[in-house]
């Protein structure tokens, strides 16, 4: 059906990607915003939330610790 009709597949396929294929929030967005409003860079906020698996805490000691 699909390599007959372009428009259903074009249809289906954002159906999917609607459904099933958003990324989710895990809480990181959040932090990360609360670490910038706390004055460190984005990148370095991004960065120690990435290296403490997304601890909130730990990522705040590893940019206190770094200065």
């Amino acid at each position: 059906m699909y390599l007959h009709d372009q428009k259903q597949f074009l249809s289906t396929a954002r159906f999917w990607t609607e459904s099933y294929a958003k990324q989710t929030n895990t809480g990181d967005d959040a932090a990360l915003s609360r670490l910038i409003d706390m004055g460190f860079p984005s990148d370095k906020a991004k960065a120690a939330l990435l290296a403490a698996n997304g601890d909130e805490n730990a990522a705040i000691e590893n940019l206190v610790s770094s200065m």
